[in-house]
């Protein structure tokens, strides 16, 4: 499983050296501990790994390859390329023989896994333990988000389905995506179309392009009195206000209330009305997260906030886009987290040459100590939590097809 940063434009970042415990284990056993997490001791012993939950004294002797937090309850093990999920307190919630798994989007509140095999893909919920349900490779699921999946079927047929596994509506489409809010886009030879959940269509007729539904707005296509085409926004109510014809294009994420575009080579930000409301003129710029956007001028990359004031300098080397309150930077060769008030979380002199985002755990960070060659997960603040290793396996391509 690759659990590097889904923003593939994203900029390399940090790293430095960390200290970490080994107290109280004898060196011939070779046994490295790491920094206590979330009441959780993980250990190497030679090349496998273990925990101990020092909550309830449970100890999972080291025997897997590789461990990765889904959150502070559930893991994911693996051996020999195959994995699977166990609790903390070494309950084993999904065997470890599937060839990839993944959290749902909406993990963090509903606890389901997409488990993919060479004959079948499946949807388990952690909590109850219940197998949702079962698909062979010529479907695939997507999702879930906030209680809904998509079941591709085929010949272009598509289920809606819930946790329960039960089908909400069913559809015909040749494309089709479920947006976090609930509203579904799809695509067929007549266009692109938007609905709700139940099938209550939010355009009136098909249009030439529709982005997904984010926070009630869409960026469309469609066209205009003089009969031309126009970019333009859909709100979820079917009202559709078209963009000044220099808008040639725009970004395709609403986001706190702002419009990335493009026009003439440079970047700024529209409003829900279609008025500019920053300047394009910014190199390139990312759609606002947590209140902050992404900018670049040259090679270099700063922050500014919803209403165009720099928040960092453009003077940061690489960058990533804010998600969870932090956002990794480097400047002058030396990475380093932050936080929305723009303060430095790892201390001068930490021990990572390459700092990203974890892509299974919002929570943590995925660095690469400078001079071993060697990854880990660690905290925002540098605490080194266990071994990170890659797999062949791109879980996020299997759940993408």
């Amino acid at each position: 499983m690759n659990k590097g940063n889904r923003f593939s434009i994203i900029i390399i970042i940090v790293v430095g050296i960390l200290l970490y415990s080994s107290a109280g284990v004898s060196a011939d056993l070779a046994v490295q501990w790491y920094d206590e997490w979330n009441g959780v001791t993980f250990f190497e012993e030679g090349d496998k790994v273990g925990w101990v939950d020092r909550e309830t004294g449970f100890r999972q002797e080291a025997v897997f390859d590789s461990v990765d937090p889904l959150d502070e309850t559930y893991f994911i093990i693996s051996i020999q390329e195959r994995y699977g999920i166990e609790s903390r307190s070494g309950l084993v919630s999904v065997d470890p023989v599937w060839f990839a798994v993944y959290p749902s989007a909406d993990f963090g509140h509903d606890n389901i896994v997409l488990l993919y095999s060479d004959s079948q893909e499946a949807a388990v919920d952690l909590r109850s333990g219940k197998t949702i349900r079962t698909v062979p490779t010529s479907e695939r699921l997507r999702g879930f988000y906030g209680g809904y999946a998509l079941l591709r079927k085929p010949g272009g047929q598509w289920d809606v389905i819930d946790t329960e596994g039960q089908v909400v509506r069913s559809f015909t489409a040749d494309e089709a995506t479920l947006s976090i809010d609930h509203y579904l886009l799809t695509c067929d030879e007549e266009g692109y179309s938007l609905t709700y959940i139940d099938g209550t269509p939010v355009n009136r007729v098909p249009l030439a392009y529709a982005s997904e539904m984010n926070e009630g707005t869409a960026v469309i296509e469609a066209e205009a009195e003089d009969g031309l085409f126009r970019l333009g926004l859909l709100d979820q109510h079917g009202n559709i206000t078209l963009l000044p014809p220099e808008i040639t294009s725009p970004g395709d994420q609403v986001s706190n209330g702002r419009l990335c575009f493009e026009n003439d080579g440079h970047y700024g930000f529209l409003d829900l009305e279609g008025r500019v409301v920053i300047e394009p003129v910014w190199d390139y710029a990312l759609p606002f997260s947590d209140g902050f956007a992404l900018v670049r001028t040259g090679r270099l990359y700063g922050f500014i906030d919803t209403d165009g004031q720099i928040m960092l300098p453009v003077e940061q080397d690489g960058a990533a886009p804010f998600s969870n309150g932090r956002a990794v930077i480097e400047k002058d060769g030396v990475p380093n987290i932050i936080d929305t008030h723009f303060d430095s979380l790892l201390d001068d002199g930490h021990p990572f040459d390459t700092v990203f985002a974890a892509d299974l755990n919002n929570s943590l960070y995925i660095a690469c100590l400078r001079g071993s060659g060697k990854t880990y997960y660690i905290t925002e603040r540098g605490s080194l939590i266990c071994p990170y290793v890659p797999s062949e396996n791109d879980v996020g391509d299997v759940d993408d097809d």
